[in-house]
């Protein structure tokens, strides 16, 4: 069939419009597929999925152009942390401050969610924190890194802490931690970590390196339960810093952290991670009286140095807290993967027998 050429002319006109349509419709699906995280975004939630709980990890716009964290669902208690990223900055002993901040900007990944955030401590230094949380075989995990950008004195340490809805009050919560507390402090002594000194001021803040595993570990009444853990801890310290007799330290040789819960002032119960390992005891020589002291080390405030450090959260439901006991450990022994060491036992008996 042959085309007239008024016919022809109307097919190039036709051909014409829509080269000309191509661009700008290409330009719309650019526009589209660049907007899909702002879409997103724009909704104020962010889910990075389920744990085995049931509870939901969503990031969730705590104030215009911020970040927090929330985990609810299921039985166990809503955790919320508005502002994940936290510094404290010490200066001198009557000189130290805390700075939080929400993310900026909140990412999906091939992995999870990648999040960023900055705190500026004033003093032309600012700390960028890059948060890559995940959820694998239903446990919440988080790979932190701090950059220090600027010079300053003094040091510091970072932390990442969650508080529990306030309807759970410390007396509602049995606490377990390898070799310091198993529910009742009555006879852990009174000044030993998990003693009944820290219990009655609701405050139980442990070193890493002085537990036989990193974990801590929490049982509510409904059979609920939370416990965290560091992967893979170093405990990297220096002889001097290992007497305690120095309440204030600074060093960049430090690679230990501190876990917790403790009652803040607002009455909700907080748990969390400081690296390094900054922490409140009642220690102190015997015959003196007990009071609460801080005993704080800190990394230096230096242009280019950086923390590392993993932490993992555990949501369990349905244990009693013998159960939750029994499974706390089993987790951290399968995630820490401790090697067997292997001793000369006879060797061993006939030494512990000329000792005694």
């Amino acid at each position: 069939m042959k085309i007239g050429e008024q016919q022809h002319a109307q097919i190039a006109e036709a051909l014409g419009r829509i080269s000309r349509q191509v661009p700008a419709i290409a330009a719309c699906l650019v526009l589209l597929l660049a907007a899909g995280p702002a879409v997103t975004q724009q909704d104020g939630k962010m889910s990075l999925g389920r744990l085995q709980s049931g509870a939901e990890v969503s990031f969730t716009r705590a104030v215009p152009g911020e970040w927090g964290i929330e985990i609810a669902g299921g039985s166990s208690p809503r955790v919320v942390q508005p502002n994940p990223a936290a510094i404290e900055i010490y200066r001198s002993s009557d000189n130290i401050h805390d700075f939080a901040a929400g993310y900026k900007s909140v990412q999906k990944s091939a992995t999870g969610i990648d999040a960023h955030a900055e705190i500026a401590s004033g003093d032309n230094t600012v700390f960028r924190v890059h948060d890559k949380w995940a959820i694998t075989s239903g446990v919440l995990s988080l790979h932190r890194s701090v950059e220090v950008k600027g010079n300053a004195p003094g040091g510091f340490y970072s932390a990442i802490n969650f508080s529990i809805d306030p309807s759970i009050g410390w007396p509602d919560i049995n606490f377990m931690v390898p070799g310091a507390i198993y529910g009742d402090p009555t006879y852990d002594g009174d000044r030993s970590p998990g003693g009944t000194l820290s219990y009655k001021a609701h405050h139980l803040l442990m070193r890493e390196d002085i537990l036989a595993a990193p974990l801590f570990a929490m049982s509510f009444n409904n059979g609920a339960s939370i416990a965290f853990l560091d992967p893979a801890p170093r405990g990297d310290t220096t002889e001097e810093e290992s007497k305690l007799t120095k309440l204030e330290m600074t060093d960049a040789r430090f690679q230990f952290g501190a876990l917790g819960a403790w009652q803040a002032e607002n009455g909700a119960i907080d748990f969390g991670f400081r690296y390094p390992g900054t922490i409140q005891d009642f220690g102190g020589r015997r015959g003196e009286p007990a009071v609460p002291r801080w005993v704080r080390r800190y990394h230096p405030i230096t242009d280019g140095f950086s923390q590392n450090y993993q932490i993992e959260f555990r949501f369990g439901e349905g244990e009693s807290f013998r159960e939750l006991t029994r499974d706390a450990w089993r987790w951290a022994w399968n995630t820490l993967k401790t090697p067997v060491n292997y001793i000369n036992v006879e060797q061993m008996r006939r030494v512990l027998l000329d000792h005694l």
